[in-house]
């Protein structure tokens, strides 16, 4: 989220406060009760949505999907090494299992998997016989699937954060009409109450958050030449110098 989009939501919470203190001289029914009503649905929407500031979070959908590939990858690995000793007496069967390069491209690893499968199953005694498991295509069956499962359900969830962007948007949008039109009748009807005035326009200010300074080079935060001590000041003349 954008430093001036959370300085707007900050900003529509002071003009929901404001809203309050004047709620006794706003007729109900009316067009600026009414522009009100939008701002503060608006907040509702974006704490629902838990957009508010300082809104922090893992990804779990990637980090399950980060797992589900480093153990598809190991295996993967494992019986390609084991392969190799089972070609000395199968010559010819390196060429049915590739192992991709890249071990993040998740779909390479999945086909790769498949493939795997298919050829070690006519192979099974003669892994078995360098000692792997007896389940080992099983286990990569289901690896397969944990993986896959992984990648849909990080999928579902970039989906969800997309929806959730595009209602957040919204809403904002909304309320920044409904200001518009505050922004007009505010001080049709509040312009003589120079209270009134000075509240809104301090509630109508968005305040940017600050980021955070980054370190200097030396890992020490630098000190601005202003805070810096300056020597005393000398006054008079300075000692006479001793004579020889």
């Amino acid at each position: 989220m954008t430093r001036l989009k959370l300085g707007t939501i900050e900003m529509l919470g002071k003009v929901a406060g404001f809203a309050k203190m004047v709620a006794g001289r706003i007729a109900k029914g009316s067009l600026p009760q009414a522009a009100f009503d939008t701002v503060n649905a608006a907040l509702a929407t974006i704490s629902t949505l838990g957009a508010l500031p300082g809104r922090t979070g893992s990804r779990p959908g990637t980090e399950a999907r980060d797992a589900a590939r480093d153990i598809l990858r190991a295996d993967l690995e494992t019986i390609h090494q084991t392969m190799l000793a089972v070609a000395i007496d199968h010559p010819g069967v390196e060429a049915n299992f590739r192992l991709p390069r890249s071990r993040r491209n998740d779909q390479a690893n999945i086909r790769a998997a498949q493939e795997f499968i298919k050829y070690a199953a006519p192979l099974k005694d003669a892994f078995a016989a360098h000692l792997m498991p007896s389940n080992f295509l099983d286990k990569l069956a289901s690896e397969i699937a944990a993986l896959q499962q992984a990648i849909n359900a990080q999928a579902a969830a970039k989906s969800d954060r997309q929806a959730a962007s595009d209602t957040l948007t919204q809403a904002i949008d909304d309320a920044r009409i409904a200001l518009q039109r505050l922004d007009a009748m505010i001080p049709n009807m509040f312009g003589n109450d120079a209270e009134v005035m000075a509240a809104w326009n301090i509630v109508r200010q968005i305040n940017k958050p600050r980021r955070r300074k980054k370190a200097a080079a030396n890992g020490h935060s630098e000190t601005p030449s202003a805070s810096l001590p300056h020597p005393p000041e000398v006054t008079g003349h300075p000692p006479a110098s001793p004579s020889a």
